[in-house]
Order: structure tokens, then C-alpha cells, then sequence
């Protein structure tokens, strides 16, 4: 979300957290991230704007450790003086992190896709010799047997290409093939879903199957 400097303060943190609570309610959102560069890191527009600051107040958090412990420090002089601003210097300090609102309890930190690209590609690179094309084709075929897909004729397709970029991970899953069959077909149908016009039954149907961040972890752990 971009908000053009004219639109800046009066009530756009209200209209803000209104947002977030439409994607709470609707598409089941726990889980709020946003990028360093949100925060300002290589931004000069959201350092002017005091980026950091709107989503502190807010209930954001950094996610690095030692701009978490900057911040509190900022905040606890603030409580002593609150005519106490950031400096330059300490904004720009302060946006070197990525920072995450969380309403899951620690169920919902972010997965490492760069990690699962990467293993993804060592797959392609080690089992096909590079050729993505055999991989998928390979990977779609594992896939539709660990999940019991006997037909995917009917499928759309946009359907047929949901599932051939969800192949190449879901057959690195080590815990995959153990699901209970109940869960595997609901994670046949969240894959068709992906292919679908409207994108809210698929999220609906990926919120359901926790164990498939567990997955997404193990094949980022490698």
C-alpha cells in the first residue's frame, strides 16, 4: 500500500487498521509483514515521513532484535519527554529492519521462499540435470500420487498451472506423504483453488492446513 503524501495524517492510521481488519475478518490475515524498505531502509520518502513511527504506533514490532531493543529505548525516552523526536540519524538506524504485526500466537512467521527457491532449484540442478521442464512434469506426476489426484483432465487451465508451480515444492515436503488422507485431498482442492477467478477461496482453504507451513519450513531448512 502506498499512501500519496497528501493523504498522510489526519485519520489514515484509522482507515489503515480498518484495512487490516477487513483482510482479518475476510481472508483470515494473522500475520502483517512488511519490508525494511517499507520502513525507510533505501527509502527517503518513509524516512521523512516517519514510516517507522506509524507502524510503531500501530502495534508493529522490528523484527531484528537489536532495532527491537533501539526502538524501546527511543519509546522510554519519549515517556520522559515527550516532545522527544527521533533524530535523522536514528530513523535511518531504525529502518534497517523488517517489522511483522502478530495476531497468531508465533503460528504464522513467515517462511523463507528464498531458502525454498533455492531448494528447488538444487532439485532441478541434481535430479534432472537442470531441465525445469522434466522437473515439473516429474513433480506434477509424484504430486498427483501423494495426493490421490487420479483426474486432473477437467481442470482449467489455470488450474493445471497452480498445480505446476506447487509440484516442484510439495514433492520436497518430507512429511507429505504421513498427511491423513482427509488432509490431502484439502490440499488437492486448495491447489485447484489457486487457479480459480477469485483468490479468497484459496486462502481460505491454505488457513486450514497448518501443517503445510511446517512443510514449507522443512523443505527451506533443506
Amino acid at each position: 500500500i502506498n499512501l500519496f503524501p497528501e493523504f498522510r495524517g489526519g485519520e489514515i492510521r484509522y482507515i489503515y487498521s480498518q484495512f487490516m481488519r477487513v483482510l482479518y475478518h475476510t481472508a483470515g490475515v494473522r500475520y502483517f509483514f512488511l519490508t525494511s524498505y517499507g520502513m525507510g531502509d533505501g527509502n527517503p520518502e518513509a524516512i521523512k515521513s516517519g514510516a517507522f513511527w506509524f507502524y510503531r504506533k500501530m502495534g508493529f514490532k522490528a523484527a531484528e532484535s537489536t532495532i527491537e531493543a533501539l526502538a524501546r529505548k527511543e519509546e522510554a525516552i519519549m515517556r520522559r519527554k515527550p516532545s522527544h523526536r527521533s533524530s535523522l540519524a536514528t530513523l535511518h538506524e531504525l529502518a534497517l529492519t523488517d517489522a511483522y504485526f502478530d495476531l497468531s500466537g508465533g503460528r504464522c512467521a513467515p517462511v523463507n521462499f528464498e531458502r525454498v527457491g533455492h531448494a528447488v532449484s538444487r532439485m532441478v540442478r541434481d535430479r534432472y540435470a537442470g531441465s525445469r521442464s522434466r522437473a515439473e512434469r516429474a513433480s506434477v506426476a509424484e504430486l498427483t500420487r501423494l495426493l490421490g489426484m487420479s483426474d486432473t483432465r477437467g481442470w482449467t487451465r489455470d488450474e493445471r498451472m497452480a498445480l505446476r508451480r506447487w509440484a516442484p515444492v510439495l514433492v520436497l515436503a518430507p512429511g507429505l506423504a504421513d498427511w491423513p488422507a482427509r488432509q490431502k485431498r484439502a490440499l488437492a482442492e486448495a491447489i485447484r483453488a489457486r487457479g480459480g477467478k477469485s483468490e479468497l477461496d484459496y486462502i481460505r482453504r491454505i488457513n486450514q492446513l497448518p501443517r503445510l507451513q511446517d512443510e514449507l519450513r522443512a523443505v527451506a531448512a533443506g
